[in-house]
């Protein structure tokens, strides 16, 4: 970046320009591209095997005669409180600060 004589460098925008942008190589983050997709689908096997096999066999257990609308309660009250709770949790993080650094954006 060049600067012409009477005008002053903006040194903040200048590293920015004239920095090389970073690679994976150089970040090291090959690996998490290897590893991230394989939590995530393991995680995903995990709770979609309590979902759809263990939870169902809690309700037929303690309701033979009216499992069908039992399991549908039970998983509509769950997935409104997911919606319910996901943005409040988020809010709390948010304005949470910790000795390891709080988490807000920029």
């Amino acid at each position: 970046m060049t600067v012409l004589p009477g005008e002053q460098a903006n040194p903040d925008l200048g590293d920015l320009i004239d920095s090389p942008r970073p690679t994976l190589k150089s970040l090291n983050l090959r690996m998490l591209f290897v590893t991230l997709p394989l939590a995530i689908l393991s995680f995903s096997v995990f709770w979609g095997g309590v979902q759809g096999i263990l939870l169902p066999l809690q309700v037929q257990g303690i309701d033979r005669v009216g499992q069908n609308g039992s399991l549908a309660l039970i998983v509509g009250i769950g997935a409104i409180a997911s919606m319910v709770a996901a943005p409040i949790a988020g809010t709390v993080t948010d304005r949470t600060r910790s000795r390891l650094g709080g988490r807000a954006p920029g």
